[in-house]
Parts: structure tokens; C-alpha cells; sequence
């Protein structure tokens, strides 16, 4: 992670994933291209930055069962929703997204979304959007 050092991430952002200041964990290491989760919609850059979410969240989770060995995110809320491939199957499975017929006959017949083509943006996005929804 560029000069700095993994191992005091978390404590450098006072075990905040989100801050105004910008110095959270997630926006720190959001900055190292491995992190980065972006695809190009039409004219717009979308940041859906799955990787820098996941990282505190497992933190996190590790940190909350530590029996107090690890110190847990202050604010955990607000890693938010990622926008990983699992979660739009459990949102389909519970009727919560509702794909058009062509993506929903590809799907069913298990072919390949490409990736970054229209399909799996607009999944990721509407997969976001059901979430975020769901947390509120």
C-alpha cells in the first residue's frame, strides 16, 4: 500500500471506514488502484469500489468476534452496500430484483454476463440501489 503501512490503516483512521476528512479507511486505501472497481456507463465513470468495502468489512467482522483482541470500526453502517456478484442472486431469489427477460433467460440458462457490458453494470447498480434501499 504505497508507503503506508497496512498494519496501522486502521488505527491511522481512528477505526473509522468513512470520514469527512476523508482520511477513513475505505477512502485511504480507495486511493491504490487494486482497490479501484470502476467501469465506464454512457458518459459517466462509476465507482463502485467493492474491494475497499470489503476490506473493513472483514475487518471488521474478525474484530467484533475477537473477544476484544481487535479494536471493531466505530461506524461499520457506513461501509455500505457492495456490489459483489452474490448478492443480486439472493436479491432475485427473494423476488427484490426483477430482471427483464432477455438478461433473466441468459441468467437462467447460466451464460455468461461480460464483464462491464450494459447487463452487469446495470445489475451491479440496481443491486446498490436495492440495497441501499433495504438498509434505510
Amino acid at each position: 500500500m504505497g508507503n503506508a503501512n497496512p498494519a496501522k490503516i486502521f488505527e491511522d483512521a481512528d477505526f473509522y471506514a468513512y470520514r469527512k476528512d476523508g482520511k477513513g479507511v475505505m477512502q485511504k486505501i480507495a486511493t491504490y488502484a487494486c482497490y479501484w472497481d470502476l467501469c465506464r456507463w454512457g458518459d459517466y465513470i462509476l465507482r463502485f469500489f467493492k474491494r475497499a468495502q470489503l476490506l473493513p468489512m472483514m475487518y471488521h467482522g474478525r474484530a467484533a468476534s475477537s473477544g476484544g483482541a481487535l479494536q471493531p470500526l466505530k461506524d461499520p453502517e457506513f461501509i455500505g452496500p457492495i456490489s459483489d456478484y452474490q448478492v443480486p442472486r439472493a436479491l432475485r431469489s427473494l423476488s427484490i430484483l426483477v430482471y427483464g427477460d432477455e438478461l433473466a433467460k441468459k441468467i437462467n440458462k447460466r451464460e455468461v454476463i461480460e464483464k462491464e457490458s450494459e447487463m452487469e453494470i446495470e445489475i451491479r447498480a440496481q443491486t446498490v440501489h436495492a440495497m441501499s434501499a433495504l438498509l434505510v
